[in-house]
């Protein structure tokens, strides 16, 4: 894997990259730093995101590998594992699951 060559405080970062903010709060962003160095400030609405979520049942025969967001393995055993969002595969199935 190559490493990631962005450097937050590069100026190729703020000319590239959009800053995403809370609707109507665009002004404030463009007068405050270091937000101000950013080129793309977009707004979005509060409702955005997250608009349905689906609850698939996995195989219990197949075996099971469950990792972080970083892609670290954690185990198998999800009910074993605080509240959060996991990766869990199934063999070539790959699922987000929020528990």
């Amino acid at each position: 894997m190559q490493p990631n060559n962005w450097d937050i405080t590069s100026d190729k970062v703020y000319q590239n990259v959009p800053l995403y903010v809370p609707e109507g709060s665009a002004e404030l962003y463009r007068n405050k730093f270091p937000w101000n160095k950013f080129v793309n400030i977009k707004e979005f609405a509060a409702g955005d995101g997250v608009e349905t979520v689906s609850i698939d049942a996995l195989d219990p025969s197949a075996p099971v590998e469950v990792y972080d967001l970083h892609g670290r393995r954690l185990g198998s055993d999800l009910g074993a594992l605080p509240s959060g969002i996991y990766l869990v595969k199934q063999g070539s199935r790959l699922s987000k699951v929020a528990r």
